[in-house]
């Protein structure tokens, strides 16, 4: 990102941007499709890790001889530039999401609620998140210029809502790519192979929305329309999603994940072109990392959440139905990710169970919805601006 936008002019950067959103949109969505291809293969799912290896070394010799050098800053020693890096921030950020997404993953599963360990990790959690902002306020082991989080972003309307619009449309891309494989593995007992083939019209149409961004962006530079129609999209096809029961046809579930491919897609990079144009130029990489921070914080977040309920509300649904079963049994089955969980039950009951496992997904979708919604409001408040001469 900060090498693009060293390297490109205002005009090209929309474009070029957009075309990293289609590389990061086709490896987010087309790896649990590879992983699937994989799983089912000879190769076995350890090639899902292994691939990551060969696609490295074929890509090393690119990065090292054909990426131009950019040296922002005058040589400096690296004992210099190890001094400036913001170790203690980097610290107490790793303990604050650590220990928050394993309170929240865990919590109903591993262990209770107001189990001991649950409540001590969500208090470190917290712990960790005041200890940061206040090392970050008070610049405690940096300076303002080199500490790790740029507080004074804040102060900025238009960059919060960059920042918080980037979470939302990169949460809302995760949860369906999630939960739609794993629908069609439970419900139609697909394996992960033929799961993840259903994802293909979300894929579609988000990388052409992202394209059609970064291209249009690139000649009327106008950013607010994007987060309008993104936010309703996204919207609309989260709330059919909602909808979505053991019943609904394939084409359904396909044109309700084209709408939130479509919305997602056409903001996804976009904050990253905004707040560019909005930071002095030796502050453009930073801008870059805070928008970055939101593009992997926003998915990790809603999914630690809406993986949690999903598991604490299918459990809770199949015990009522067949309370002889263990939590512990249960959570397996469903952790199989197959429909495992209606054969432990009469096969009187496996269609409650099915049920049950639907409608725990459906309320999953409430956070995806609830991110296309966020975004759909803060558009009423951005300007209706040309961010560059085109």
């Amino acid at each position: 990102m900060v090498l693009l936008s060293t390297h490109t002019s205002e005009q090209e950067r929309p474009m070029y941007l957009g075309f990293t959103g289609l590389a990061w949109g086709l490896g987010t969505i087309l790896g649990p499709i590879l992983g699937g291809a994989f799983t089912e293969s000879a190769a076995s799912w350890r090639w899902a890790f292994y691939i990551n290896l060969v696609i490295g070394g074929l890509c090393g010799p690119i990065y090292l001889f054909l990426l131009p050098s950019s040296k922002p800053r005058d040589e400096i020693r690296l004992s210099t530039a190890l001094k400036s890096i913001d170790f203690l921030g980097g610290i107490l950020i790793c303990g604050l999401f650590t220990t928050s997404f394993i309170a929240i993953s865990f919590g109903g599963t591993i262990w209770a609620w107001d189990n001991a360990a649950s409540i001590t990790l969500f208090v470190l959690g917290g712990l960790f998140t005041i200890a940061f902002f206040a090392q970050q306020s008070f610049c405690i082991g940096t300076t303002p210029e080199k500490r790790l989080f740029p507080l004074v972003f804040f102060k900025s309307p238009i960059l919060v809502m960059m920042f918080v619009a980037t979470a939302c449309a990169s949460s809302t891309i995760l949860v369906p790519v999630y939960f739609i494989p794993l629908y069609y593995q439970f419900v139609r007992s697909d394996n992960a192979l033929d799961a993840g083939v259903n994802l293909l019209p979300f894929i579609a149409f988000n990388v052409a929305c992202a394209l059609l961004n970064g291209a249009t962006m690139s000649r009327k530079p106008y950013y607010m329309p994007w987060y309008v129609f993104g936010g309703v999209l996204c919207v609309v096809g989260n709330a059919l999603l909602y909808t979505v029961d053991e019943y609904t046809s394939d084409a359904g579930i396909w044109g309700y994940a084209i709408m939130v491919g479509a919305g997602s897609g056409a903001f996804i990079q976009l904050g990253f072109t905004v707040v560019q144009h909005k930071v002095e130029k030796d502050l453009i990489p930073v801008a870059v990392g805070f928008c970055t921070l939101a593009q992997l914080a926003g998915p990790a977040v809603s999914l630690a959440i809406s993986n949690a309920v999903f598991l604490n509300k299918t459990a809770d649904g199949i015990l009522i139905i067949a309370p002889g079963l263990s939590r512990e049994v249960v959570l397996g089955a469903i952790a199989a990710a197959s429909n495992n969980g209606a054969v432990l039950v009469s096969e009187a009951q496996q269609a409650e169970v099915i049920h049950v496992i639907v409608e725990a997904m459906s309320s999953c979708y409430i956070i995806s919805l609830t991110a296309g919604a966020v975004t759909r409001c803060m558009s009423l408040f951005m300007k209706r601006e040309r961010l560059f001469s085109a």
